[in-house]
């Protein structure tokens, strides 16, 4: 395995995106996360482990569809 593969590096196709390398697999986990909590981390973990993932980045939503507007903490917090 080339250590290349593993090898941090900026997105060429959006910035923000957290560091990664080529050939990793990425888990996307996204919620409103309204608060972040331990079960939250509890999901990503134990996705981390069971798929084999490099990295499990979470997506955070600026709302939700499904859940009233004003119980959202703005989303800068839930970040």
């Amino acid at each position: 395995m080339s250590s290349s593969l593993h090898k941090a590096r900026d997105s060429r196709i959006y910035e923000g995106l957290p560091p990664h390398g080529r050939g990793q697999r990425i888990g996307l986990y996204g919620g409103s996360f309204n608060p972040p909590h331990i079960g939250h981390r509890q999901v990503a973990l134990r996705a981390l482990r069971l798929l084999q993932l490099d990295q499990v980045w979470w997506l955070v939503t600026p709302g939700n569809p499904l859940k009233a507007p004003h119980g959202l903490k703005p989303l800068r917090e839930r970040l």
